[in-house]
């Protein structure tokens, strides 16, 4: 059996559905556009995301005989206090991280400096006398480098 008559087998038994070839097509455009696109697609992706799970949301609420206005207006509301409340949770506390990390880059600097001299302190280079006379004769005597 060839190599042509197995990928003509393959291709006829996994291609021959004309939805599966478009899903096949579909799937790579797809994952190029994200790939190639991704930095400008990431803000939809996102928003994407958040839509459908806020959805989910609104259809609880909905399930509970809440109009559809006031559902999306309650559930709008507590994203963005969820989102406030964060903010202002953890923005005292980046700010307090990048402080301190100001404050003790001199420090973490002269640690590594210490290592450092620590290091070449406990490694010394050794003594290079510089270039052997005897060894580059004999180089030169075999008419070659090693």
């Amino acid at each position: 059996m060839t190599l042509r008559a197995v990928l003509k087998g393959w291709v006829d038994h996994y291609l021959s559905d004309e939805e599966a070839v478009i899903l096949l097509v579909v799937l790579v455009l797809g994952f190029a556009a994200v790939i190639f696109l991704g930095r400008m697609l990431a803000p939809f992706l996102t928003a994407l995301v958040i839509a459908f799970l806020l959805q989910g949301a609104v259809s609880w609420l909905e399930r509970r005989h809440v109009p559809h206005l006031l559902a999306v207006i309650l559930v709008f509301l507590g994203f963005m206090g969820l989102l406030l409340a964060l903010a202002f949770i953890l923005m005292p506390l980046i700010w307090n991280q990048l402080v301190t990390l100001v404050q003790e880059t001199p420090r973490m600097f002269a640690s590594g400096q210490q290592l450092l001299d620590d290091l070449q302190a406990r490694y010394p280079q050794p003594d290079h006398p510089g270039p052997d006379p005897e060894l580059d004769r004999r180089r030169r005597a075999r008419g070659g480098r090693s």
